[in-house]
């Protein structure tokens, strides 16, 4: 129908022929120490492949530290597990999807998350209940508020930044360099101009 017209060649036929090898492993540093990621074509697919790059991420913005520390989480008992573990399980359920505690049960087959993020192993449904049965609502709204804040505070004062120092410019996404450990700072690449790619 379109042979003839230029809308046949908006799409490119693309390289069919091309072969996607396994390459060599990349090193990621997560909070249960370094470790080597491969693709591997006759794999599975897993949803938490990507997690590992996730882990790394929060490690090296100091966000999953935080976030653990400043939870207003308290145990009396010496048996209580620990707060990361808690709010790891927590994180992976929300991860997969999990809309309700019943849910939980289905990460707790996995054996390397928790070591990724340097939990002892991921808790039951009701271990995750109990944990937040007896706390404040307003001691978690608060820690809720502010942990969120830390994720998008940086990215608004940048935004504001940029206003203030081109007022007619409209700032761009492709101004952030959101490699890790840079994480939401201008980038400075040599001979980069704004709104043009490298």
């Amino acid at each position: 129908m379109f042979k003839n017209s230029a809308l046949s060649s908006v799409h490119q036929s693309g390289d069919a022929n091309q072969v996607i090898t396994a390459g060599e492993p990349s090193v990621v540093d997560t909070l249960g120490g370094k470790v080597f990621v491969r693709w591997d074509p006759d794999a599975n697919v897993t949803g938490f492949g990507p997690v590992a790059y996730f882990i790394e991420f929060l490690k090296t913005n100091g966000l999953w530290e935080s976030w653990v520390q400043d939870c207003p989480l308290r145990y009396r008992s010496a048996n209580a597990p620990p707060k990361q573990d808690i709010l790891g399980t927590l994180m992976l359920s929300v991860l997969a999807g999990h809309k309700r505690y019943a849910h939980i049960s289905t990460v707790r087959s996995d054996s390397v998350l928790p070591q990724l993020l340097g939990m002892q192993r991921v808790r039951s449904e009701d271990a995750i209940r109990r944990a937040f049965q007896h706390g404040e609502e307003e001691a978690y709204t608060v820690w809720t508020r502010q942990q969120l804040a830390a994720t998008y505070q940086p990215l608004l004062s940048l935004t504001a930044s940029f206003w203030h120092e081109r007022p007619r410019t409209r700032p761009s996404l492709s101004d952030l360099d959101l490699s890790p450990g840079k994480a939401l700072l201008p980038s400075h690449s040599a001979g980069a101009d704004r709104g043009t790619a490298d």
